[in-house]
């Protein structure tokens, strides 16, 4: 038996560090954008970095009975998605002239809706791993 964990395992371990980072990176430059470009106070921030914790503490569980539910590849595909078109939503009115109406609110639901994907793919990453590596692998 080789000592090497089975390729797939790594491809996850390397998507969930990828998406770990880019949702950390997210919660520290959300305010900071707020801030730079709103003039957000101390209230604003504490409140927009709370929406964007959010929904780990409102969803992880509901979330994690769908990932036993359903093809966890499938709910992981759709989480990034759900991932990638709020920031993109995000980027676009920040570079948009009429980002100003959007404001700290629209900053916030776009940072709910991307904290959803990051909760749905940080449950269905753990489940996922029986399936890419065999039993007698499992501890290493």
């Amino acid at each position: 038996m080789s000592s090497a964990l089975p390729r797939p395992f790594l491809h996850l371990a390397h998507a969930n560090l990828a998406a770990q980072s880019a949702e950390q990176l997210g919660l520290a430059a959300v305010p900071l954008v707020a801030v730079m470009a709103y003039g957000a106070g101390a209230a604003e921030t504490g409140l927009l970095a709370a929406v964007q914790t959010l929904p780990f503490l409102l969803l992880a569980m509901p979330l994690g009975l769908l990932a036993d539910r359903m093809p966890r590849r499938r709910l992981m595909l759709r989480a990034e998605v759900l991932r990638a078109l709020s920031l993109l939503l995000m980027l676009a009115v920040l570079a948009a002239p009429w980002s100003a109406r959007m404001g700290i609110a629209g900053m916030a639901l776009l940072g709910f809706i991307g904290a959803i994907g990051t909760v749905a793919f940080s449950v269905a990453a753990p489940a996922l791993v029986p399936e890419l590596v065999p039993r007698e692998a499992l501890a290493r």
